[in-house]
């Protein structure tokens, strides 16, 4: 499912692989539409997953102003749902940072 929560499938996700190696597709893409594997999107997408990581991963360890206003609010919409963020577990926040610029370097260098 997409990220934007519409009930769709990702069309970036799509894009970035081949079609016809995603295994959720070749496990369930008898029941989904036609338009799936023709989908062309009318927006730029990344042209690989690692690309998409890495992009999606970048300024991670020294977040922007607005990205540190983001992840304040996603931390308080987290608590009132009585959740506890994982970051602010077992581990504490510098091991997360550290497992995140981890994954992001792995990313650059495929």
């Amino acid at each position: 499912m997409c990220h934007q929560k519409d009930g769709c499938l990702c069309g970036g996700w799509l894009m970035a692989h081949d079609r016809d190696e995603l295994l959720a597709l070749r496990l369930h893409g008898r029941g989904l539409a036609p338009e799936v594997w023709d989908y062309a999107p009318d927006v730029p997408v990344f042209a690989s997953g690692a690309e998409a990581a890495a992009h999606g991963l970048s300024g991670v360890g020294d977040p922007s102003p607005a990205a540190q206003r983001k992840i304040a609010g996603l931390m308080r919409q987290q608590a009132r749902r009585g959740r506890m963020v994982e970051a602010l577990n077992d581990e504490g926040p510098d091991d997360e940072m550290a497992r995140i610029e981890e994954a992001r370097r792995e990313a650059e260098d495929p």
